[in-house]
């Protein structure tokens, strides 16, 4: 009971820390996002002058707002991700609960949903073995969220690490009688050498979790912990991630695109370089850095943005290089600008020109006929 005292009075002083700069809403005037308002259990979230404001005198630090937020603005300093990996490695039977939980030798967190995808699977690669979420509270919870929810976000979480050709060796607790369930499993013949036959794989993870150890809870960072175990695994790089994985991605860029730069400019985390030579534009894409929010999509005009498949190994090659376009010389103001098929060797700005010169002498004929 004393754990969970003190628990408590840790979380209460954490409060999310939202930021103007990566919000949707801030980036782009279009945006209709209001997730982390609308899943808020506490109603503690409101926006006032184009900002999130947080209530801290009715906020829980649940961390459920920063977990739903599909850009990633929402920092959550001390949520415990770095105490509970290194008390998990110890233990032989891993129970994960939330804050309301009973069991003194459990992993707990204020709020299973506030749990974050990168993290769970940094965890799960890491500690390998078997994990044991206790849902039993989550029924009368008075933050009232879905339980099917998190059984989806597990789901996506086994996806991910299946392309990744990795188990999610999981267990849900339903009930309070089911406590000491997880002390009576061994690992059975069939199971031993599954591990001996997959332990390969895990090669370097012992580092991942002495690298762990040097880890400050303030600057925590869940993506960077991923990419970092997934570095250390054998024959991971050598993977495909589907277009819709729902944590990285990558693009493609097709023939519409002309180089606007919109989305370089758009993208909370410059997942997108714009580089502009004396003939040609270079645009780059960072797999690593996309939160895969979808913002650079909704403001292509030219619909040119398409996401892809794509090998592990991309994760690690920082910017490469989504489309070359060669730029030409307007015969009329001499500006550099992308050729399309219906320039007439024009920049924008003098097509257009011509064209408003083109339509105001039709209808100066037009209206001489009228006469």
């Amino acid at each position: 009971m004393l754990i969970k005292y003190f628990f408590k009075k840790l979380q209460k002083k954490n409060y999310p820390i939202p930021s103007k700069e990566r919000c949707l809403n801030n980036r782009y005037r279009f945006s209709k996002c209001s997730k982390c308002k609308d899943v808020c259990p506490v109603q503690a979230i409101k926006w006032e002058q184009d900002s999130i404001i947080i209530d801290e005198n009715s906020c829980t630090s649940c961390g459920i707002c920063r977990s739903i937020c599909p850009s990633k603005a929402i920092k959550l300093k001390n949520f415990g991700e770095i105490s509970a990996l290194n008390r998990a490695k110890e233990k032989d039977s891993l129970i994960v609960e939330c804050a309301q939980g009973n069991k003194e030798e459990s992993i707990k967190f204020s709020c299973l949903h506030g749990l974050q995808e990168e993290y769970l699977i940094a965890f799960v690669i890491i500690l390998k073995k078997k994990i044991y979420f206790d849902l039993s509270k989550c029924k009368l919870c008075t933050y009232k969220k879905n339980y099917n929810d998190f059984l989806s976000f597990l789901e996506k979480i086994g996806l991910f690490l299946k392309a990744l050709n990795l188990d999610f060796d999981y267990e849900i607790l339903n009930h309070e009688e089911e406590d000491g369930k997880y002390a009576k499993d061994k690992l059975s013949r069939r199971e031993f050498f599954l591990w001996i036959k997959t332990s390969s794989l895990y090669l370097g993870r012992d580092a991942a979790i002495d690298a762990i150890k040097n880890i400050d809870e303030d600057e925590f960072n869940e993506r960077k912990l991923l990419l970092d175990t997934m570095s250390a695994l054998k024959n991971v790089k050598e993977q495909y991630l589907s277009k819709d994985n729902g944590i990285f991605r990558s693009y493609h860029l097709n023939a519409t695109c002309d180089g606007c730069g919109a989305c370089a400019a758009i993208c909370p985390w410059n997942a997108w370089e714009i580089e502009e030579e004396d003939k040609k534009i270079t645009i780059k894409h960072n797999a690593s850095l996309c939160k895969a929010c979808n913002l650079c999509e909704s403001v292509c005009l030219e619909a040119a943005i398409q996401k892809v498949s794509f090998p592990v190994n991309l994760l690690f090659k920082g910017y490469t290089i989504k489309k070359e376009i060669v730029l030409a010389y307007c015969k009329h103001c001499s500006d550099k600008y992308v050729p399309k098929i219906k320039n007439f060797n024009l920049c924008t700005k003098c097509e257009k020109m011509k064209n408003r010169n083109t339509s105001s002498k039709d209808n100066s004929i037009i209206e001489g006929d009228e006469i």
